[in-house]
């Protein structure tokens, strides 16, 4: 019982994939990502003008993402 225990918890530090700047940088990316959006004007814009600039929103933050394991785990 105690080997299997020391192994569940090696297993679970080799989980974690990303370190903390990753998180860092990754949670503060997603910050900019909803201040942006909350920072469109939607109530004035039409919606295909609007669906325009939330997929434009949405492709920066996934290209970010590509380099940020951290944030990859929310596509």
């Amino acid at each position: 019982m105690g080997g299997n225990h020391s192994a569940e918890k090696v297993g679970s530090k080799r989980k974690r994939e990303c370190n903390m700047d990753d998180m860092s940088k990754g949670a503060a990316r997603a910050h900019r990502f909803l201040k942006d959006f909350s920072d469109l004007p939607l109530d004035t814009m039409d919606l295909k003008q609007a669906l325009l600039q939330i997929g434009k929103l949405k492709d920066d933050l996934e290209k970010d993402a590509v380099n940020c394991h951290w944030l990859q785990q929310f596509f």
